[in-house]
């Protein structure tokens, strides 16, 4: 498995996927919120063998709807 430090910079075209905690580690999130995304179904994962893997254009679709969010005008409760 390939360990990521949190200086490196990664050319994300040429990786297919990443472990949990790379990928938190790619997003600047906790392993925990990894986990908790795909407890929830916001993101999807794949196995090899016993390790869990999310493919980078799992990734990418995740971070998208995040900034899709933003752009969204507040909701109105009244």
């Amino acid at each position: 498995m390939i360990t990521v430090q949190s200086h490196e910079k990664l050319p994300l075209p040429e990786w297919i996927a990443f472990s949990p905690t790379d990928a938190a580690r790619l997003l600047g999130i906790s392993r925990a919120t990894i986990f908790a995304l795909l407890a929830r179904s916001k993101l999807k994962s794949f196995k090899i063998g016993l390790d869990t893997m999310i493919e980078t254009g799992e990734l990418k679709r995740y971070v998208a709807t995040l900034r899709q969010a933003e752009l969204m005008p507040p909701i109105d409760y009244t």
